[in-house]
Order: structure tokens, then sequence, then C-alpha cells
């Protein structure tokens, strides 16, 4: 969100599974509004995907300017997502995460 609120529910494949919230810096919310920018997030596809189920997927989803934009991705999408995904996975590494509902394996 604008405010630098971060929501993260993780399902499988991440460290941290079941739902989390973080608070970042305003430097931060204008690097990904930057980046989104760049890799033109908000123009992709709602959903990359193909007749595949044993592939890792992943939803991305942000808020810019009041607009909420998520994009599946499986199979098939454009590899400017990954670059954006970056953010987020050093994001994971460098916030402290307050559980709102944690899940055990």
């Amino acid at each position: 969100y604008s405010d630098g609120f971060v929501e993260l529910n993780g399902i499988r494949g991440i460290d941290f599974k079941g739902k989390y919230t973080t608070q970042i810096s305003e430097a931060q919310v204008q690097n990904f509004r930057i980046r989104a920018q760049r890799t033109g997030f908000m123009e992709l596809d709602d959903r990359y995907d193909g007749l595949v189920s044993d592939l890792p997927s992943a939803t991305t989803t942000i808020v810019l300017n009041g607009v909420k934009k998520s994009v599946y991705r499986r199979f098939d999408y454009p590899k400017s997502i990954l670059q954006f995904e970056e953010l987020f996975d050093a994001l994971l590494k460098s916030q402290r995460w307050d559980p709102v509902e944690e899940v055990q394996d």
C-alpha cells in the first residue's frame, strides 16, 4: 500500500507460512513504484498459466496510485516479473514480519 503497509500470505515454497505484516519506509515504497513502472507490472496480464500443474506458482499483488493489480504466474510469463519479485525477496530477508496467522507444516 502507498503508506508502506505490506501483507504476506505464504502458502508453499517460502519460509513464512501463513499471514504476516510489516511496515516499510517511504524510500522502499518509492523503489517498488519505480520498479513496477519499469517492468510494466500494471500492464501485465492477470494470469500466466498453461496445461501444467507440477510447476511452482506465485501471485504478486501491489496497490499503485490506488489501483490494485494481481498477477498469477506459473507458466509462459514475461521474465521481467521475476526482476520485480526480487524486491519482494529482498524485503522478506530485511524486514521484521509480524505474524497474523501462522500455519504449521
